[in-house]
């Protein structure tokens, strides 16, 4: 046992040591885990896999907090571009149909004839044997815008404001009948304007088959000096 504790035992048994056990260890560059100090190995030393394996199973969700006060409304955007126009809707149903038995008119001559003879005429309606006509003439210095009726039957009837035909005896020959004008001064081209002054006109045809109850307004130079000379309007009912 002395000898044992001799300087050169103790160095021989230490170079035996490294011949057998720690120089194979230090030339394989391993190193067990006996001779590793606990909490000497940084997090960066280890494999993805082993800090993976490290992490614990997802807790429960916790109870959600409290909202939070809402933050100032943000600047408006810039306006985007203008989308595509959209496809034409579907045509909606028609409407029910007007009235059939009123007849309307509004229309205009721009220059007036010489006389009644040659005056410059309009068609404003015809019902049945009945036609309205619409003359712009001159007469004695004036211009007159005047409706006239005429029949292409014999033995019709007709009541104007001057009482004419009330009868039957509103006849082919009788040719037109005034039922309504306006006159105004052909020299200044002054304004003028005459409604129904009588309640309009009424006119039945030879066997009653036709009857019509109107109402019609004339005009001399309505739109000014440079408009039309003559203007004609109105209705009728047919019954």
């Amino acid at each position: 046992m002395k000898s044992l504790k001799h300087p050169a035992t103790i160095l021989a048994a230490v170079a035996l040591f490294v011949a057998l056990g720690g120089g194979a260890a230090m030339a394989s560059g391993l190193v067990s885990g006996s001779q590793i100090k606990n909490h000497s190995i940084a997090a960066k030393k280890l494999t993805k896999s082993a800090i993976k394996s490290l992490h614990g199973q997802r807790g429960p969700q916790g109870l959600p907090g409290a909202t939070g006060a809402t933050g100032p409304q943000g600047a408006t955007g810039a306006t985007g571009p203008q989308g595509a126009s959209g496809a034409t809707g579907a045509t909606g149903p028609q409407g029910p149909a007007g009235p059939s038995n009123i007849l309307t008119w509004n229309t205009t001559v721009a220059t007036t004839g010489a006389s009644f003879a040659a005056a410059n005429t309009v068609t404003l309606a015809t019902v049945g044997p009945f036609t309205l006509t619409g003359y712009c003439y001159l007469s004695s210095g004036q211009t007159l815008a005047e409706t006239d009726i005429t029949t292409s039957q014999d033995g019709a009837s007709l009541q104007d404001p001057a009482g004419n035909n009330p009868s039957g005896d509103f006849n082919i020959a009788t040719g037109a009948l005034k039922v309504d004008f306006a006159v105004g001064d052909a020299t200044t081209k002054s304004t003028n304007f005459w409604g129904p002054s009588d309640g309009g006109f009424a006119a039945e045809s030879a066997p009653g088959t036709t009857i019509i109850n109107g109402f019609n307004n004339d005009g001399t130079y309505m739109l000014g000096t440079s408009g039309p000379a003559c203007s004609f309007s109105g209705f009728l009912v047919k019954d």
